[in-house]
């Protein structure tokens, strides 16, 4: 037993030196901050890379020839337009409450506030004296006030933690920055100033701008009935940049587009959105000729997707350009993300404030030099958009192949269908290629749902027949299948899992669940081959000792370990504790000794500790950590304890929505009970693959284990669990053929 707790020990303090020597990003050098840097933010919302391109736009294709582009996930928490600022000024992902950019200037005249002032054209207080009455703080005589500061910050406490309001404005007053706020997108029937809520700070104040009317015009033929006065903007702009540092400018125009469009047909709102987007651009170039863009970061971004954006799918995506004298131009990739042409709302906050060189985290946005037009752009989202299209339908087309070789198994060796044999082994090697085919499915650029699965299906059925006419025996047929998809997925995480994040297994960018490293599904078909080819690959090796073999086939497993938890590559932290479990049984198993309660408990503790250390080491090495350095970071703060706990309820609700929302599950509970039944029909069959196939029994034992910590550990554990029961259960199916009927010949 000593030997044991030694070898596991010292197996996982090597893995944690082994994190430890891996490179990290390096920070940034530090920067002072240089008053003449300015940064402008323009807000053109509700528009997406097809209403750029359909537009006369010469001032965004000039300016593209020298800046970076990209699409920025601007998801929130909820479907309210201010949410997606709030989560911009946060740079977290938040959600807030409806009105909340009712803002004014200080001096205006209130004539509407919902809930409180209905119609008071004839006597309409000023929103100076309503801010005071609400908050109890004075308003800046020239600043901008938002009136519902006070609703806000208490649905921010509904937060679990409660987030803080007007982050950005509140942080750059820290910074010693001067923010201010210019612009809205007010109809003759509404006032919409959600722009406020990016450059507030705490208290709802901005020190300085103007958002009200008078920047506007009357357009009785545009949308809304009201358009942007582009020499009053302009005004406000160049006596605004004199005393402050970032400006964030509210174009107007296509946002009207948006909100006016009730009562108009949608082939008309496409046409007002294209004169809306040509009035934005002549607004750009008006401001690009009065500003020095020799010391001057211009952001140009759209907060919400239009009515057009949603019905495509694209509820998470929008065109997003970022203009500094020294960048080079291209796509534009984060930290955050580390996808080229791919940006988080996270990223805009952290941005702005290193630009202007002051001692901030870096968050690491640069430029790939590549094509980066408009028409790039717009290739890329319909390439997301087609995969979240056909994610469930290739699912579902998985699936089938799954429980259709499960039923077919179940009836050969349970029911002792004989006729059923022949179809066993062939469908057991379609279905196992599944996984490989969907890795490089998104060469087909997801052009046609229907041509799609077919490729799939037929690409998995030949690959099948491929694979049962090359191995005689079952077991290397395994063994090719399950070393072939191990070997690429461990190279895929090395070079930036380019093909699992676009596959139907990998991540989903429209919905901003993971942008990067190994998700859940691959996780668990990396672990299952991992360690089913480790253990056939051992049995060959009959001329060295047991001992040696065990170390030996830790070496996969180690890898697998570090490509699936090192923050710079697979960074899926519940992954990692499952894959150190593994390890642990892994051990255990493989040396021939009894599983106890002591070992259970050691194993679990290792693999907590083990987390903790990655993602203390992450935290304190890598300037943009993981979620795990970031949330280890917390824990050592005042509301550390409550952080964790707010992870842990989100993973859970995660976790309880996939089991109740997947068909995965349905696959899960079906495979449980086809081995419980396997198990009670045909318990001697069991004991024969212990003699028989010792391997394949310690495979199946270990996945087990594997299975069931993904299930606790991870938010879409259940996907990952049915996946591992599929390598499982497929190799008990040939191994029973193995053993059973190799006197009728090949199955």
């Amino acid at each position: 037993m000593n030997k044991v707790l030694l070898g596991v020990s010292t197996f996982f303090f090597s893995l944690i030196l082994f994190f430890v020597v891996l490179p990290s990003p390096t920070t940034g050098e530090d920067k002072n901050l240089d008053t003449s840097k300015k940064v402008i933010i323009l807000i053109s919302d509700y528009t997406n890379t097809s209403d750029l391109i359909n537009a006369h736009t010469p001032n965004l294709n000039a300016l593209l020839q020298k800046s970076g582009s990209a699409l920025m996930n601007i998801r929130a928490k909820n479907r309210y337009s201010a949410s997606s600022y709030m989560s911009l000024a946060t740079a977290s992902r938040v959600g807030t409450i409806q009105n909340a950019g009712l803002s004014y200037n200080s001096q205006e005249l209130v004539n509407y506030l919902p809930g409180f002032i209905e119609d008071n054209s004839t006597s309409p207080p000023q929103a100076g004296s309503l801010f005071s009455m609400f908050t109890a703080s004075t308003p800046p005589p020239n600043g901008v006030i938002n009136l519902f500061t006070e609703p806000i910050r208490k649905y921010a406490t509904t937060f679990n933690p409660p987030y803080q309001v007007g982050n950005l404005g509140l942080q750059a007053r820290e910074l010693g920055l001067r923010v201010a706020v210019l612009g809205n997108s007010d109809t003759k029937y509404a006032i919409s100033r959600d722009a406020v809520i990016l450059a507030m700070d705490e208290k709802g104040i901005v020190p300085c701008g103007n958002v009200s009317q008078n920047l506007l015009e009357s357009a009785p033929r545009h949308a809304g009935g009201l358009q942007s006065n582009h020499e009053h903007i302009i005004d406000n702009m160049n006596s605004l940049l004199k005393t402050n540092d970032i400006i964030v400018i509210d174009l107007g125009d296509t946002s009207r587009v948006e909100l006016s469009r009730a009562n108009t047909a949608d082939h008309i709102v496409v046409g007002q959105r294209k004169m809306a987007v040509e009035r934005n651009d002549q607004l750009l170039g008006k401001i690009i000729k009065n500003v020095d863009m020799d010391n001057t970061m211009l952001v140009m971004l759209t907060p919400n997707p239009n009515k057009e954006m949603l019905l495509q799918g694209n509820f998470g995506l929008t065109p997003t350009f970022i203009y500094t004298p020294d960048i080079e131009p291209g796509l534009l990739i984060s930290n955050t993300t580390r996808r080229p042409g791919l940006l988080s709302n996270y990223d805009l906050k952290p941005a702005v404030f290193y630009y202007l060189k002051h001692t901030y985290p870096n968050p690491g946005i640069s430029t790939i030099k590549s094509d980066h037009s408009l028409q790039v752009l717009n290739k890329q989202l319909n390439l997301f958009c087609n995969l979240r299209a056909s994610r469930n339908p290739l699912h579902y087309s998985f699936i089938f192949l799954v429980v259709l070789g499960t039923i077919i198994g179940a009836l050969a060796f349970i029911a002792s269908r004989k006729e059923f044999l022949p179809y066993v082994n062939y469908i057991v090697y379609c279905t196992l290629s599944m996984p490989l085919v969907f890795l490089f499915i998104s060469f087909s650029k997801y052009f046609s749902l229907a041509g799609v699965i077919l490729i799939s299906l037929a690409a998995a059925l030949l690959l099948g027949a491929l694979i049962n006419v090359i191995f005689k025996n079952p077991l290397d047929a395994l063994l090719f299948l399950t070393a072939i998809t191990a070997v690429l997925l461990i190279a895929d995480c090395f070079t930036g899992s380019r093909l699992m994040l676009l596959s139907p297994l990998g991540s989903d960018a429209i919905a901003g669940g993971r942008f990067y490293g190994i998700g859940n599904d691959y996780m668990g078909i990396l672990l299952a081959c991992t360690i089913i080819a480790t253990l056939l690959l051992l049995n060959r090796l009959k001329s060295l000792k047991p001992t040696h073999k065990t170390m030996l086939g830790l070496l996969p497993l180690l890898i697998a370990t570090v490509v699936i938890g090192h923050p710079h590559f697979g960074a899926n932290m519940g992954g990692f504790i499952t894959a150190m479990v593994s390890v642990g049984f892994f051990f255990i198993i493989n040396s021939g000794r009894k599983i106890s309660l002591k070992q259970v408990f050691l194993v679990g503790l290792l693999a907590i500790l083990g987390v903790f250390a990655i993602a203390q080491l992450d935290a304190m090495f890598n300037p943009i950590p993981s979620h795990a350095g970031k949330a280890i970071s917390t824990l050592y703060s005042g509301a550390g304890a409550t952080v964790i706990l707010s992870i842990i309820k989100t993973k859970l609700g995660i976790l309880a929505s996939t089991v109740y929302n997947s068909s995965w599950s349905l696959v899960l509970v079906l495979m449980v009970f086809i081995l419980v039944v396997l198990k009670r029909k045909n318990p001697t069959i069991m004991l024969r693959i212990a003699v028989e196939n010792s391997h394949i029994d310690q495979a199946l034992k270990i996945l087990l284990i594997t299975a069931i910590t993904v299930f606790i550990v991870n938010d879409t554990g259940v996907i990952a669990a049915a996946l591992i029961l599929l390598y499982l259960l497929n190799s008990l199916w040939l191994a029973i053929s193995v053993i059973s009927y190799t006197k009728q010949g090949r199955c």
